[in-house]
């Protein structure tokens, strides 16, 4: 009796003393379980093939005899020893590498023993990504978690079984690019001078949320910073834009997983702000002595500076320079 290998092929042959063909069957037995019954071909040969469990097993082969040859053991027992079966693991990647972007890790996990099953790990370096379930020798991740950069130690872990060893496949690389995003800009409307205008600035990507910051521009002009929000919108509010048109644009820096990018321009009016005029004369005063009048001019845009004229009726009596309060006398 002999095993010729996986899958636990079992042979016996029988000779008769006299040479003469032995017909019959015979039986195979691990211990004392029967593994498998065979009839003998026309070279007194009958052969099993069966899957042992793991352990160390005593084999023997039990020839049940014919009309003509008696029937026998085998001679002593076969000691064959089942253990598990050796795995070999490959890992696949395909897929954008882009940041956001599905990637699919694929694990083919295969044996001479027969069909795997278990699980499968999938590692970034130390990073668990997932494990899955082994279904025909197959097991797949999709992740879209892979931050922008060089990943040079991708790797699948088979975990061994009762049966099956474990395994681990070679080390893949993959570089994952940065994630373009777009830049847009609105503003409150148009404003008036001294009277604050909120612009927004929203970045936007494929890949998920950008983080970082917005910086606002008037022309080249760096009116201020600020950082996007959960959402990916920043916003900066000024009251110090003068009276003209302004062009404005955004600049987003990006981050370690986003690009960077500028906004087209939009136009912002600045009007000029309205006034009102306010006065009081010091007096009573008599005839001869000087009249003072006091000017103040307000306006919700600020403080305004310039000067004030005095008139009476059409003519003009006197101008006077407003002070650090709007005030002017004359």
């Amino acid at each position: 009796i002999n095993f010729l290998g996986d899958p636990n092929l079992a042979r016996a042959s029988v000779i008769a003393a006299n040479n003469g063909p032995a017909t019959g069957t015979v039986s195979f037995f691990a211990g004392a379980t029967l593994i498998g019954t065979d009839t003998l071909d026309n070279d007194g040969q009958a052969s099993i093939s069966t899957a042992l469990d793991l352990g160390n097993y005593s084999i023997t082969a039990v020839y049940s005899g014919d009309s003509n040859v008696a029937g026998s053991n085998s001679d002593g027992n076969l000691l064959y020893n089942v253990s598990q079966a050796t795995t070999t693991t490959n890992l696949s990647i395909t897929g954008t590498a882009v940041f956001g972007e599905p990637l699919t890790l694929t694990a083919a996990v295969s044996t001479d023993g027969g069909m795997p099953e278990g699980l499968v790990s999938f590692f970034d370096g130390a990073n668990l990504l997932g494990s899955v379930v082994v279904e025909d020798g197959m097991a797949a991740l999709t992740t879209s978690t892979l931050g922008a950069g060089d990943h040079s130690s991708m790797v699948a872990v088979y975990s061994w079984t009762s049966h099956y060893a474990g395994s681990t496949s070679s080390n893949q690389y993959v570089s994952v690019k940065q994630a373009s995003t777009d830049v847009s800009v609105q503003s409150t409307g148009s404003s008036t001078y001294g009277a604050p205008v909120t612009f927004t600035a929203t970045i936007s990507s494929e890949g998920g949320i950008p983080t970082g910051t917005a910086s606002f521009f008037d022309g080249a002009i760096l009116l201020g910073t600020s950082v996007l929000d959960g959402t990916g919108q920043a916003t900066f509010t000024t009251s110090s834009l003068s009276v003209s048109l302004h062009s404005i644009a955004v600049v987003y820096t990006g981050d370690s997983n986003f690009t960077g990018a500028t906004s087209s321009t939009i136009s912002q009016q600045v009007e000029e702000a309205s006034t009102n005029v306010g006065y009081f004369i010091d007096g009573p005063v008599a005839y001869g002595d000087p009249l003072i009048v006091h000017a103040e001019i307000a306006s919700l845009g600020g403080t305004p500076s310039g000067t004030v004229q005095l008139f009476e009726g059409e003519t003009l009596l006197d101008t006077a320079t407003l002070d650090q309060y709007a005030i002017g006398r004359a």
